[in-house]
């Protein structure tokens, strides 16, 4: 999530976990390989994370969300395969694999280093201060906005790039 970037307050912009306003980006990582596979943004701060992943929120009809979202995608993964998410995708069963109490301590194990794994890159997106200063170009919100997920598209360019060249994320054994 990034600081927040124009001056007109709302709620609209404030999320309540991190206590700020701001901009949200959704991403993803592949498990067994150092590549982001996914990144759509920015949202609203105030947007929940599952609602960003349905491509809608819940009290809608699933046919009524952005067959765009990441939701979506998941459905198409070979083999069953699903997604690595926190408490806050339990509401996914059938597309994000969360903790849950009964589930051995091998596979604890796995899905916490795969959260942690996906961290590498936000802490590499964060070290651009793209996400810890006012985004102050363009002008108005939808403009910024705009400006503001193309050069988080460079940066995720980048990062992917640095991966793939002597610098990847630590692997999920």
């Amino acid at each position: 999530m990034t600081d927040e970037f124009r001056l007109n307050p709302s709620a609209k912009w404030f999320d309540h976990k991190k206590g700020c306003a701001g901009l949200k980006f959704e991403f993803a990582m592949a498990t067994r390989r150092p590549a982001i596979i996914w990144m759509r943004g920015p949202y609203p701060a105030s947007v929940h994370d599952i609602t960003i992943f349905r491509g809608g929120p819940a009290k809608e009809k699933e046919d009524t969300w952005d067959k765009y979202s990441l939701h979506f995608a998941t459905k198409h993964l070979s083999g069953g395969a699903k997604g690595i998410g926190d408490d806050g995708y339990k509401g996914e069963p059938d597309t994000v694999l969360t903790w849950q109490q009964g589930q051995s301590k091998e596979l604890r194990e796995f899905l916490s280093r795969g959260k942690n794994r996906e961290e590498t890159p936000h802490s590499r997106f964060k070290s651009w201060n793209i996400l810890e200063n006012r985004f102050c170009h363009g002008h108005g919100t939808h403009e910024r906005m705009e400006l503001h997920g193309h050069v988080m598209s460079a940066i995720a360019v980048i990062t992917q790039f640095d991966f793939e060249n002597g610098h990847p994320p630590f692997e999920v054994r």
